[in-house]
């Protein structure tokens, strides 16, 4: 009989991660003005692009394409996950069996999410609970809402990401797990042209502007 430690080894065998990083190339920059340095983490050492671009402080690593992006006007040259949640956190991954490819930006707890299709879509909240419906609005606009699983529809979805695009204010409201408890935001579009060219640059591979 095999012991518990040799199949949960089986099963990770088996059973392969479902997503990649994208690793970027440090020879092709995000932006002429960004720097290029070695950052030592741990046993290893990261290439990282720091800079700033259009009045918006960012940094990302080519070993797996994660970043940060000032989130809001008053925060400080980002170097760490650090203020409240008021930065864009960047990620970018590849499918293992499609090799599509996507990249998301979250903002306290709301997130975009690009395809190398041209598709896009986000999504609100963390631990929803379960078919609970989400709200968003556009500085003084209609509400919309997207009925269970955190997402809004398609044409909802683009309507936010415009109003970001244009810098301004989206409102949120989500249910939290167990309790459904309501959790109330507001998300300015600080810092997401530079984002979305972030992404669209990340999905491109990494085409210079």
């Amino acid at each position: 009989m095999k012991s518990p430690l040799l199949m949960v080894m089986l099963l990770l065998v088996s059973f392969p991660a479902r997503s990649e990083v994208l690793v970027l190339d440090p020879a092709s920059p995000f932006t002429p003005d960004g720097t290029v340095v070695t950052d030592p983490q741990g046993d290893r050492s990261l290439a990282v692009e720091r800079g700033r671009v259009n009045g918006v402080w960012y940094q990302f690593a080519f070993t797996d394409s994660q970043g940060l992006f000032q989130g809001e006007q008053d925060n400080p040259p980002v170097t760490q996950p650090d203020a409240g949640g008021s930065n864009w956190v960047l990620s970018c991954y590849q499918d293992n069996m499609t090799d599509k490819r996507s990249c998301s930006a979250r903002k306290y707890d709301l997130t975009v999410t690009y395809y190398d299709n041209g598709a896009s879509k986000v999504s609100l909240g963390n631990n929803n609970f379960s078919g609970s419906r989400i709200y968003a609005r556009i500085d003084s606009g209609e509400m919309m809402q997207g009925l269970g699983y955190g997402y809004f529809a398609s044409n909802d979805s683009k309507a936010i990401i415009s109003a970001l695009l244009a810098g301004k204010v989206i409102r949120t409201r989500w249910q939290e797990w167990p309790y459904q408890s309501r959790v109330e935001g507001r998300v300015s579009g600080f810092g997401f042209n530079e984002v979305s060219r972030y992404m669209k640059w990340v999905l491109a591979g990494q085409q210079q502007k």
